[in-house]
């Protein structure tokens, strides 16, 4: 896939300071970020949804391995990016 992107001036600066340390390309720059970003993404959401279903009300046990279940398949399937 192909995207356009304008980015802020300090945000290129960063990019363009990054890519001369690490001789990167833009493209693979941007890639890894948005690779970061949303595998992180996807955690944090899944970890936040299984602390709200904790705070609603109690739980069983049954419960727990299901959300848990669930977690562990959402982390799988963002590694996959």
């Amino acid at each position: 896939m192909r995207i356009t992107v304008v980015l802020p001036d300090e945000l290129e600066k960063e990019m363009n300071r990054y890519k001369r340390q690490h001789g990167a390309t833009t493209s693979s720059v941007v890639r890894e970020a948005l690779q970061r970003y949303l595998v992180d993404e996807r955690r944090q959401a899944a970890g936040a949804a299984l602390k709200r279903a904790a705070a609603k009300d109690a739980i069983d046990p049954k419960q727990v391995r299901q959300a848990l279940e669930q977690l562990k398949r959402d982390r799988e399937r963002s590694d996959r990016l």
